[in-house]
């Protein structure tokens, strides 16, 4: 099973994988750019906002992954690990991704 750190923790990852922010994601999904800002991933009141099926298809379609690969990414992250890039952002500190001439992604 996973959990709603880990769920979230993927679309980051799914993300970073294609070079693009989650609200880049977001909108090549069909999406309003804000649906997966760290702000909505809770309430106000502090309870965990899970993203509807309707949205985990969209990803999927828009990153040409299928479930086998979402539960794959999902798997790879550790729920601590998780918590950690929600708290900090999809990137770990200190690393950001760079585009060079070709187009192709260097993490620094």
């Amino acid at each position: 099973m996973f959990t709603h750190n880990q769920i979230w923790a993927a679309f980051d990852a799914i993300a970073d994988s294609q070079g693009i922010s989650v609200s880049a994601l977001a909108k090549s999904a069909g999406l309003d750019a804000t649906s997966f800002n760290l702000s909505k991933r809770i309430s106000r009141e502090g309870r965990a906002r899970w993203p509807s099926s309707e949205s985990l298809a969209k990803v999927l379609k828009a990153a040409n992954l299928d479930l086998r690969a979402l539960a794959d990414i999902i798997g790879s992250i550790p729920d601590e690990e998780a918590g950690k890039a929600q708290l900090r952002g999809s990137k770990p500190k200190g690393q950001r991704i760079q585009r060079g001439r070709t187009g192709n992604r260097t993490t620094v």
